[in-house]
């Protein structure tokens, strides 16, 4: 039965994904949809039938009962919820325009491209240097080195801009309006920097969000999906998946054993593939079910607020930790944010089902109100799409996760640029 209804979701899901583009193209609520299906329905059918394969491996410790139908009747309420709020904005008509500037352009992208570049250099050398970095990389990014250096960590958020530069060039030439010679070898030397940056994220997670943002540039220019160039897309980014941090870890160590590699594990994982690309993304239904099994106490909406008295912790006041930490925790037994909820289980153990259709609500419209301030379908400025596609792929943190602490704190560089458009740059928002 709860396979059923799941199926149902996923279908009226699938019909909004389909509606969603050929109005407004790869839009945020675009790529909201296809995580939605990814989270809310795949995983879950995976859990159902083979729980042990797909599960996270921080919840095999505890009994969940994937069956349970109340949790897939919460995410129904959840989807109908965030839909109506994008409609509650969809007939707003409002956009941000900025009058095209190739000189501009020009110079908004090298500027972003050398504050990235410096982020980046005064992240390597508060860590010792290059050689420490690309030795210990997966351990930093995952917090666990034992060199923790949080101003640097912070800084380095800011090496996000050179990927940034990287979309704004990659815009600029795709329109090309007054595109220069000298414009493609500044976007060959920003390439090489935005590889290297992902590199050293050592994460998948980096790679699959540079490759849809190149998409949405370039489907919001052209307005058509190429076969070939999605085929090899949709190819990169599913071996990126299951083979990125594989990849990532042959490249820093000589000792890499590539025959046997290929020989054992390379068809093992390809198999397996459907269950561990699932198993990434099986935490948020399972914190659902958690929250709903065990009947914690309800947070009171608490969490929207709790980030902006942060700060009074140092002088003493008892201020309750994110909603990733208490999650973490009951799960198993961490005081860490290792595990944040998913927007439905965020909503839930707010307030139960009043907590679930206020988050959908206002989640809905959140995602609507940039796809319709920016129109990347209709959008001619290189400044503004290149952001737009910036934004599309960290944005979906809200439904993925759904921690507003974690999501402000990691977004600091894409707030900022958006106040600079608002404040310095000659844009203005103008109804239509």
């Amino acid at each position: 039965m709860a396979i059923f209804i799941i199926i149902l979701i996923l279908s009226s899901l699938v019909f909004w994904l389909f509606k969603e583009f050929k109005r407004y193209g790869v839009s945020l609520i675009f790529m909201v949809i296809i995580w939605s299906i990814v989270i809310y329905c795949l995983a879950p059918i995976a859990l159902i039938l083979s729980y042990n394969d797909v599960a996270s491996p921080r919840f095999l410790s505890n009994i969940y009962d994937v069956d349970y139908l109340a949790p897939v009747f919460v995410v129904f309420i959840f989807f109908v919820s965030m839909y109506l709020g994008t409609l509650a904005i969809v007939g707003k008509k409002f956009k941000i325009e900025m009058d095209f500037s190739a000189t501009q352009t020009r110079k908004t992208s090298l500027i972003v491209f050398v504050i990235g570049v410096l982020s980046l250099l005064f992240f390597i050398q508060s860590y010792g240097g290059l050689q420490y970095v690309l030795s210990n990389m997966s351990q930093i990014r995952s917090g666990t080195d034992d060199n923790k250096n949080y101003l640097a960590a912070f800084v380095a958020s800011f090496s996000k801009y050179i990927n940034l530069s990287f979309l704004i060039m990659l815009a600029f030439i795709f329109y090309n309006k007054k595109v220069k010679k000298i414009d493609y070898l500044i976007f060959l030397v920003i390439t090489v920097f935005t590889l290297f940056s992902i590199y050293l994220s050592a994460g998948r997670e980096t790679g699959v969000a540079f490759l849809i943002s190149i998409l949405v540039v370039y489907l919001s220019v052209y307005k058509k999906i190429p076969v070939l160039a999605t085929s090899i897309f949709s190819f990169l980014a599913f071996m990126y998946i299951l083979f990125g941090k594989t990849f990532l870890f042959a490249l820093n160590n000589e000792n890499f054993d590539k025959d046997d590699f290929f020989e054992n594990d390379f068809w093992k994982t390809l198999y397996d593939s459907y269950n561990i690309i699932v198993s990434e993304f099986s935490h948020q239904y399972l914190s659902l079910i958690n929250f709903m099994q065990y009947e914690y106490n309800f947070r009171y909406f608490g969490d929207y607020v709790y980030w902006v008295f942060k700060p009074f912790k140092l002088l003493g006041f008892d201020i309750p930790d994110l909603i990733s930490y208490f999650n973490t925790y009951i799960v198993y037994g961490v005081w860490d944010s290792e595990i944040p909820p998913g927007a439905v289980a965020f909503g839930y153990i707010q307030l139960g089902i009043v907590g679930v259709i206020f988050h959908g609500f206002i989640l809905g419209m959140f995602f609507r109100f940039f796809d319709i301030m920016f129109r990347a379908k209709n959008q001619e400025n290189p400044i503004l799409l290149g952001f737009y596609a910036f934004i599309v792929t960290s944005f979906t943190y809200m439904l993925s996760n759904s921690d507003p602490a974690l999501f402000l704190q990691n977004r600091i560089p894409n707030i900022l640029f958006l106040i600079l458009l608002l404040c310095f740059f000659k844009t203005k928002i103008v109804r239509k």
